[in-house]
């Protein structure tokens, strides 16, 4: 039967000791090795360095996340005169383009022009809606752009919209149309009774804190006309001539 030597007579045998010269437990010299090591203070244990670095890249990791929701909030722009909304014939504030009003803020709303033809561009077939790119000029309008680069608003030196702004301008829009609808239901309303009646759209829209302005009366110009700024929460009446 074969013996295979344990841990400890492995160690004995690699470096044997002769029991009679070390020092029992109670010996002096044992009792001042166990009073020395018990009054060494614990230094704390070394964090690993596998456990530092994820460290570091869970702090970084935050950092670079508080800097992108950051630069999100910088680049973006809301939407503060959304009364109009300017449909671009090229990627560039210089061509021409289709003015809109109370539209819903989107890039839907300039696809019929385009579906029609009465926007074109030499880089897309007539009648072809090209990629669009949503952009707020420095004044605050909603433009919208043909364009397939997903970074045009800040080479135009404009900014991509802010979806809160969108979200609350639609409200105003649909106060902007109820205004329009009224101005349009009579070629001319006297100008006492359109300001009483538009207070009383903005009362019905929830805008009562809104400002209404009347321009110079004069008896060659009896009726009223709209002059809407949202920018500034003011209707204007606007007299003017009889058709």
């Amino acid at each position: 039967m074969n013996h295979e030597p344990d841990a400890f007579e492995q160690l004995r045998a690699a470096d044997p000791v002769d029991p009679a010269t070390v020092d029992g437990p109670d010996s002096p010299r044992a009792r001042a090795l166990l009073s020395s090591i018990l009054a060494t203070d614990r230094t704390p244990e070394a964090v690993p360095e596998r456990r530092r670095r994820r460290r570091r890249l869970a702090v970084a990791a935050a950092i670079l996340a508080a800097l992108a929701a950051a630069a999100a909030w910088i680049v973006t722009r809301p939407v503060t005169n959304p009364a109009s909304l300017s449909c671009y014939e090229g990627p560039t504030l210089d061509s021409s383009q289709v003015g809109l009003v109370g539209r819903p803020l989107e890039v839907a709303s300039c696809v019929p022009f385009w579906a029609d033809g009465t926007l074109t561009n030499p880089a897309y077939p007539p009648g072809t809606v090209p990629p669009l790119v949503a952009c707020v000029t420095d004044v605050g309008t909603f433009a919208v752009f043909p364009s397939e680069d997903p970074n045009l608003c800040e080479e135009l030196g404009l900014a991509p919209p802010d979806p809160q702004s969108i979200d609350d301008a639609a409200p105003i829009i649909d106060l902007e149309n109820a205004l329009v609808d009224y101005f349009s239901s009579d070629p001319c309303i006297p100008i006492p009774q359109a300001a009483d009646d538009v207070q009383r759209i903005l009362d019905e829209h929830g805008v009562s804190d809104w400002t209404i302005t009347v321009g110079e009366q004069r008896p060659d110009r009896p009726c009223a006309s709209l002059s809407f700024e949202p920018e500034r929460r003011t209707v204007r009446i606007v007299p003017i001539p009889t058709e």
